[in-house]
């Protein structure tokens, strides 16, 4: 019997009279750093959250209730049986409503990810559906209840990791939809020169290349694991700080003609 990740969250997706027995898991990590805490300075004990209240009262964590809004600075309990109906059913069942192509898929009303793997005995039903959604470039558009609501998710197959994939989509009413029509109306009011646009159009096709996710490096918790190893042997590293140094250029077209030029130079020596 093959090894399956571990603490996946067990589904059933049904397609026509089809049902194959899945778990999904987040794809990606929710903490891959060390992270640091709030310390008492002298004594560098760990230091406890208080919570006070808008007239500067000091609460202890039995004393606090949750209260919804109902207009300004005013709000109102809910009892929790209550809050509760309101929720909906988590049958444990997503269900595939249609396929549409991938690439039509905007990826602004994507959220979070999932992977996504069969339960034992639905490996065949399952290797099925990724046969199909490997071979024609559709992904599969189906709801299911994870929460407290009915969201729509979509199951595609990933090139990259040829493994299926599982994609929340966000509801409409969440996108900004004021501040996108703010910089829209912005935006229809500016013109661009056509000279430059067909020489940034240059200057991009001179960068095309391969998408490489492994290309960049989290730097930065590397560098943070050694800080702490350092200092937990009584080494402390020099500070130093790279100053970014960027070119001003008076005249946008002419930095646009010199950056064409700087990278077919380079493309040629190499």
């Amino acid at each position: 019997m093959s090894a399956t990740p571990t603490h996946g969250k067990k589904l059933t997706i049904g397609f026509g009279l089809v049902n194959v027995a899945l778990a999904i898991k987040p794809l990606h990590e929710s903490k891959t750093r060390p992270g640091g805490k709030f310390l008492d300075a002298k004594n560098l004990h760990p230091v406890k959250q208080v919570y006070k209240t808008s007239d500067e009262r000091i609460i202890g964590r039995d004393e606090i209730v949750t209260g919804y809004a109902a207009g300004d600075d005013t709000f109102v309990l809910l009892d929790d049986a209550v809050v509760e109906t309101l929720c909906a059913e988590k049958t444990g069942r997503m269900e595939i409503s249609k396929t549409v192509p991938f690439n039509e898929v905007d990826p602004a009303h994507l959220s979070s990810t999932y992977l996504c793997w069969p339960q034992t005995g639905s490996e065949t039903a399952f290797d099925l559906l990724a046969e199909v959604l490997r071979g024609s470039g559709s992904a599969a558009v189906a709801t299911v209840v994870l929460t407290k609501t009915t969201q729509q998710v979509i199951l595609r197959w990933s090139e990259d990791l040829e493994v299926i994939l599982v994609h929340i989509c966000e509801f409409s009413n969440a996108i900004r939809t004021n501040d996108v029509n703010l910089v829209k109306d912005a935006a229809s009011k500016r013109t661009v020169d056509p000279a430059m646009v067909e020489v940034a159009k240059t200057l991009l096709s001179s960068l095309e290349g391969t998408f490489d996710a492994t290309e960049v490096e989290d730097t930065y918790g590397a560098a943070l694991t050694e800080a702490i190893s350092n200092a937990t042997n009584g080494v402390t590293a020099p500070v130093t700080k790279t100053e970014k140094k960027v070119a001003a250029a008076d005249d946008l077209l002419e930095a646009l003609k010199a950056s064409v030029a700087a990278s077919t130079k380079a493309k040629v020596k190499a």
